[in-house]
């Protein structure tokens, strides 16, 4: 019921990072490279890599294997249908790839993905999983995972890339935080 802002904030990102003459990977939801398919293709064509955030937004700890092998499989053609290109990096909603999930590994494998990137090794009341490795490792026969950032302090993981942390937390310690890990 309300209008869209999709277009409208993913083109405010686009000049952004063309002003900075930086670039990112946008991980897209299939829905909206079902329904925005030009949008996807202009990011692309700006020189940003596009990725796979799922077709609706569940976590995976919520679907069944075979649930979460249709969602993704389906996201992931609707999105290399937009742009005319395989794409080779997947995201987790909620960061959603936790213990409890060992079987989604093989599942990304199986669809082609390269690399995945939906570890958060933080402690949080939804996605915990702060005894995941912190640093990029092989996760299947050809599988890596990304970790999402974080800031090792006083024995514990700072979240400081990605998700709500971005726009929540004081920005001096996102900097701080990132100069560390660099």
């Amino acid at each position: 019921t309300f209008p869209s802002r999709i277009t409208s904030n993913t083109e405010a990102l686009h000049e952004l990072f063309a002003r900075y003459d930086a670039r990112a990977t946008f991980f897209y939801l299939g829905w909206i490279a079902e329904r925005f398919p030009q949008l996807v293709r202009k990011t692309l064509e700006l020189g940003h890599e596009v990725g796979c955030h799922s077709d609706w937004h569940h976590p995976v700890f919520r679907l069944s294997p075979q649930e979460f092998r249709q969602d993704t499989y389906r996201a992931k053609g609707l999105i290399e249908d937009a742009i005319g290109a395989a794409i080779v990096g997947y995201r987790a909603p909620n960061f959603s790839i936790v213990q409890s999930v060992p079987w989604a590994y093989p599942i990304l494998e199986e669809l082609g993905f390269g690399y995945d990137s939906s570890v958060y090794p933080i402690r949080h009341d939804l996605y915990s999983n702060h005894g995941a490795q912190r640093h990029p490792s092989l996760v299947g026969k050809c599988l890596l995972e990304l970790p999402v950032a974080t800031w090792r302090v006083f024995g514990q993981n700072l979240p400081i890339g990605g998700g709500a942390y971005l726009r929540i937390l004081p920005y001096a310690l996102l900097k701080n935080g990132i100069r560390s890990i660099n």
